[in-house]
């Protein structure tokens, strides 16, 4: 399982966003 700490840091949010916009191209 993810820990908390590193899936509420901001990399993992800035992981999450660009593949997000990648998926929105």
């Amino acid at each position: 399982m993810f820990n908390y700490v590193y899936r509420f840091s901001p990399i993992c949010i800035i992981n999450e966003r660009i593949s997000s916009t990648k998926l929105n191209l």
